[in-house]
């Protein structure tokens, strides 16, 4: 918990915020990101792993934006979970928007629970994948104080999806074990998934130029997030030689946990991804 999320958070998003508005991250913005990428993990837990049905999870969301008042947490998990929270909200004074994008959040949360039912389509699977990411990253962007107008709140929502995305295709074996429906794991063509994430992605960036922000500034932010853009490419790419090495025919269920998995600690893999960077020129 106080490894990726509440230390990536704030590093990166939090980074990437204050190039955006030519502003440092203050140390109660900090604080707040940080808190709230601790409760994250948390927060996945409680669908993923805890499996909360969805009664319970709505009466810990009333008690979250509402206040405790008779709710008592089941476990330790529950009670950090509401603690963490009441931190984030004194470092902040948003609480309406924040309280706003957190049950937006909740309730992609619930949606993106048909991955594992019954199948979908490649359109419900894209709107659960952009939903998730679109107000998650929004829900990060309310912790700070100036308020995002509609123009950037639409990149970040585009931004937001693509992030998923490339989330999926990473998490593809472990999402494929588990028989969840994303663009990735349902997938059979994986050019046919990198031309709709490069598509995505240059629709994003062009979002990123009808905001307010003067253009150097928002080069700034860009060269934060292209960098986390960029890193699916190497994926796509140890995915696609799976796929040519199977009768160009892309199936995650007939690999293994290591043919899959894209280990970006490996030195080839990131300078792979560097030159992607350059290549896109954020």
């Amino acid at each position: 918990m106080t490894g990726y999320y509440a230390m990536g958070v704030p590093a990166i998003l939090g980074a990437a915020f204050g190039l955006l508005r030519n502003k440092k991250i203050t140390q109660k913005e900090r604080l707040a990101s940080t808190y709230l990428g601790a409760m994250t993990g948390l927060g996945d837990d409680f669908f993923d792993k805890d499996k909360m049905d969805n009664d319970a999870l709505n009466r810990l969301l009333d008690a979250l934006i509402k206040g405790t008042g008779n709710y008592k947490p089941k476990n330790t998990k529950e009670k950090m979970f509401l603690t963490l929270y009441q931190i984030v909200l004194e470092n902040t004074t948003r609480h309406e928007k924040i309280n706003q994008c957190i049950r937006a959040v909740f309730n992609a949360q619930l949606k993106s629970l048909k991955q594992a039912g019954s199948p979908l389509n490649e359109n419900e699977i894209k709107e659960i994948t952009l939903l998730k990411g679109g107000v998650s990253l929004l829900l990060y962007r309310s912790l700070f104080d100036n308020e995002a107008d509609e123009t950037e709140e639409r990149m970040l929502y585009a931004i937001g999806g693509l992030m998923q995305l490339s989330n999926d295709l990473f998490d593809v074996y472990k999402d494929s074990c588990s028989n969840i429906q994303t663009l990735v794991t349902s997938c059979s063509d994986i050019r046919k998934l990198r031309n709709t994430y490069k598509k995505m992605m240059y629709e994003a960036l062009a979002l990123a130029y009808t905001t307010p922000y003067k253009k150097t500034h928002i080069k700034k932010f860009l060269f934060f997030i292209g960098i986390a853009i960029c890193r699916a490419y190497v994926c796509f790419d140890q995915l696609e030689k799976l796929q040519l090495n199977n009768n160009n025919y892309f199936n995650p269920k007939l690999y293994t946990r290591k043919e899959l998995i894209c280990d970006m600690e490996k030195p080839r893999n990131l300078l792979s991804s560097i030159r992607y960077y350059n290549r896109y020129r954020f």
